[in-house]
């Protein structure tokens, strides 16, 4: 698809959180996948406390607060280089600046913010009121402070039949892996 087909500039917040919510399932899943045969690999005993260490609900918040962060450089390297992510670009989000690529560092700078503004590194009740406020700024102004702060330029592809059985089959998708990751 050409950037020329990506011109819808109006708010799509439930759009851009299923891309987000895409996007640390999908990051969190490899790394922490990769991470594990790695620290297996090298030094099991290790790799057994750390990931005894995040059974309770203490440890399953601390893995939530980790994932959530770990997402910050990897959304930053696919936004910068490309201006898409896995999950932006099954949902639809393109973010440049000027109609530019953003680069590593101004979308590092921007996932950070994300991570402090919209999803208040992670905490399940702070990120729940920060989600709530960012929703409502960007239905009520149609931009987000991390976005106006950088001068971002936030499009949608329009939207398709295809793409909106794309978007479904994802959601479905993450219920189901997180169903099956927490048989585990």
């Amino acid at each position: 698809m050409n950037s020329k087909d990506w011109t819808d500039t109006s708010p799509h917040p439930w759009r851009r959180y299923g891309a987000r919510l895409t996007d640390i399932m999908l990051g969190g899943t490899v790394f922490w996948f990769l991470f594990g045969v790695i620290a297996y690999g090298v030094a099991p005993d290790a790799a057994n406390r750390f990931f005894a260490s995040l059974d309770g609900s203490g440890g399953r918040l601390l893995d939530l607060m980790m994932t959530v962060l770990i997402s910050v450089p990897i959304s930053a390297a696919f936004v910068g280089a490309t201006g898409l992510s896995p999950g932006k670009w099954i949902f639809g989000v393109r973010v440049t600046r000027d109609g530019q690529l953003l680069g590593f560092g101004a979308a590092f700078n921007r996932e950070v913010s994300i991570w402090i503004r919209g999803l208040g590194l992670g905490v399940p009740i702070v990120s729940l009121v920060t989600l709530a406020n960012s929703f409502s700024r960007l239905k009520d102004k149609g931009s987000t402070q991390w976005d106006e702060a950088g001068a971002y330029v936030v499009t949608h592809r329009p939207e398709s039949s295809g793409w909106s059985v794309a978007m479904w089959a994802t959601i479905v998708a993450l219920i189901v892996m997180r169903i099956g990751l927490n048989a585990l």
